[in-house]
């Protein structure tokens, strides 16, 4: 009887939650439908003739990372490996504009088929902040000065992080002027 009660007041709680518009935060992990964090095997549907992409080490960023171009060369996506991990075994991923990192002349990258990147629950460049606020919550920090990063996190104690064996979960969104035009989410270096 007593866990029946517990139950009732945890729907109770939550759905109270849900009537105030209030949103959970829910992870991303897949890149349109095909590239998923910590699955080494998605490549594979990811690239055409079933390449399989190096790995970049330079200055450009932290952390070793293969990099994708959509067909149109308009934006990119860095896909992170992590020291330890099996080959294209990412652990996060970095989508924005082309003509906002260097030049491609001199990196190695791969021209996937589709026109553009976007998560699972259709988070993308060029999107409205209010619309990625309905699909993901006001569950999020600002960070800089203007408040032009918004940052959703899950603790490693999360149900989720523990089922990756990985540290907290971040998705990080860049904004200007009322658009995302950056967007990294995946879990921390450990």
């Amino acid at each position: 009887m007593y866990m029946k009660q517990i139950i009732v007041i945890g729907l109770l709680l939550c759905l109270c939650g849900i009537c105030r518009g209030q949103k959970q935060f829910q992870p991303d992990t897949t890149i349109n439908g095909k590239l998923v964090l910590e699955n080494p095997q998605s490549v594979k549907a990811f690239l055409p003739d079933s390449q399989s992409p190096e790995i970049c080490e330079n200055r450009m960023r932290p952390y070793p990372f293969s990099l994708f171009v959509d067909n149109t060369g308009t934006t990119y996506l860095l896909a992170y490996c992590y020291e330890g991990s099996l080959r294209n075994e990412y652990s996060g991923f970095e989508i924005g504009y082309v003509t906002d990192i260097a030049p491609l002349g001199g990196i190695k990258h791969y021209t996937v088929p589709d026109s553009l990147f976007t998560t699972e629950t259709g988070i993308m460049l060029g999107m409205d902040v209010e619309e990625l606020i309905k699909i993901k919550g006001k569950d999020f920090q600002k960070t800089d000065e203007n408040g032009s990063w918004l940052v959703y996190r899950i603790g490693a104690e999360s149900y989720f992080c523990r089922k990756y064996g990985m540290p907290d979960y971040v998705m990080k969104v860049r904004v200007s002027n009322g658009k995302i035009n950056r967007i990294s989410f995946g879990f921390e270096y450990p």
